[in-house]
């Protein structure tokens, strides 16, 4: 949530209840989170693109990625994820480090 992340402990916890401290499991819900680290952003840019991600990561260490986590990605148990069609961001992973599979030849990250 990029707006107003002051964490209220007396907000009802739902998923769309914006103000509280909560995490959600697609199966299971939501519930409150009672003990939480505050982290602040001292620097930030754009990185958009495969050559300018491998170089901040070369550069400064793990980047921030937003994804579309689909149904799809839930069952996934190892190797290269790839699902075409992404339409949307839902989710932002970190980013640690690229790569190419010796057999398959495809780039990962």
């Amino acid at each position: 949530m990029a707006v107003d992340t002051t964490c209220h402990e007396s907000a009802k916890v739902t998923a769309h209840n914006k103000p509280g401290c909560y995490t959600c499991d697609p199966g299971a819900g939501c519930k409150a989170i009672e003990s939480y680290d505050r982290l602040f952003v001292s620097e930030f840019g754009d990185c958009s693109g495969y050559e300018k991600m491998k170089a901040e990561i070369y550069a400064r260490g793990p980047i921030s990625c937003g994804i579309d986590a689909t149904a799809k990605m839930e069952k996934y148990t190892g190797g290269i994820f790839h699902e075409a069609g992404a339409t949307s961001i839902d989710h932002i992973i970190s980013v640690v480090g690229w790569g190419v599979d010796k057999t398959t030849k495809d780039e990962f990250w």
